[in-house]
């Protein structure tokens, strides 16, 4: 699933009781202060979520991987973002936790279908 920046109104809407056109604005301010201070390049750190910060990378000789043809790639400044350690630990606990439901429920599942057999064995042998 992917958080759009409308589900990102809609959240500040249902959550925080901010009219959708306040939460608009909102929204818009806040990706307009994290542009411009990239854009003056500054680096942004969010505690607790992670650091944006600007990397100017070098020329260098790149190859198309379907064509094998050989080019240069031209100098260029990219955002990287680094997650916090708070962000990595969260998002590991609930990948984690997803993983086991998923065992419980493959468990569970295998358990009720040896149940169902045995009570359609047991139907059938009564019938």
């Amino acid at each position: 699933m992917t958080l759009k920046k409308s589900d990102m109104i809609s959240l500040l809407n249902a959550e925080i009781g901010l009219s959708k056109s306040e939460a608009k604005v909102l929204v818009d301010d806040l990706f307009e202060i994290l542009v411009s201070s990239l854009e003056s390049g500054k680096t942004i750190r969010l505690q607790h979520f992670g650091t944006f910060k600007l990397l100017d990378k070098h020329e260098r000789i790149g190859r198309n991987p379907k064509t094998g043809c050989v080019h240069m790639v031209s100098a260029r400044r990219v955002v990287s973002f680094k997650p916090s350690k708070k962000l990595c630990e969260r998002v590991q606990f609930h990948q984690k936790r997803s993983q086991a439901e998923q065992e419980m429920h493959s468990e569970l599942n295998d358990f009720e279908q040896k149940l169902l057999s045995e009570l359609r064995v047991n139907y059938e042998s009564h019938a």
